[in-house]
């Protein structure tokens, strides 16, 4: 994410991670029957005039699609940048999977612990640029241990598959929480 709005002080990146997704149980979202379950993992890496230090991700993530729409939730764990422990509680409704930009709606809680307590939801659209690429964009409101927090946020996510593999599954890697915060 880019600080800050207005003028007033140093810009920064913040918030950056690359990550690795492994679909544990093909279901709905790889074209099969039943729930998916996936797990997201990889660093959490060092900002740009902010968030010094490399920490780390784990992420499990259990989804289910309906004609109304996909449900997804999630619970991470983390080791922050500054190394300390983070858990993080989140629900995840997409508009139809059929819609080319469909509405997405998220609800969060997240505990870093001796830090922050965030409670926040999400409001945006991804867009299915194709089968292996999507763009997302989206409005965030928190409070951040009592404050106020508003920001626009942008994000990457694209699949690939390594030359010679003959599973269905393919790995994927994301790439987001850019954006503008204040």
């Amino acid at each position: 994410m880019l600080t800050p709005i207005t003028g007033g002080g140093e810009p920064s990146v913040a918030a950056n991670a690359a990550f690795l997704k492994y679909v544990i149980q093909p279901g709905v979202l790889q074209g099969q029957s039943g729930i998916s379950i996936a797990t997201e993992f990889g660093p959490l890496l060092p900002g740009i005039n902010t968030d010094p230090g490399v920490g780390f991700s784990w992420v499990g993530i259990v989804s289910q699609r309906w004609d109304w729409g996909t449900a997804h939730f999630n619970v991470e764990a983390n080791l922050t940048r500054d190394q300390h422990g983070e858990g993080f509680l989140d629900v995840i409704l997409e508009g139809p999977s059929t819609w080319k930009v469909r509405p997405v709606l998220e609800m969060f809680y997240d505990k870093i612990w001796t830090q922050t307590e965030t409670r926040s939801i999400l409001m945006g659209a991804i867009w299915q640029v194709d089968r292996d690429l999507s763009l997302d964009a989206a409005y965030r409101y928190a409070l951040v241990n009592g404050r106020p927090v508003n920001e626009i946020r942008a994000g990457l996510t694209f699949a690939f598959k390594e030359e010679g593999d003959k599973t269905a599954i393919r790995p994927g890697a994301s790439f987001g929480s850019w954006g503008l915060s204040r």
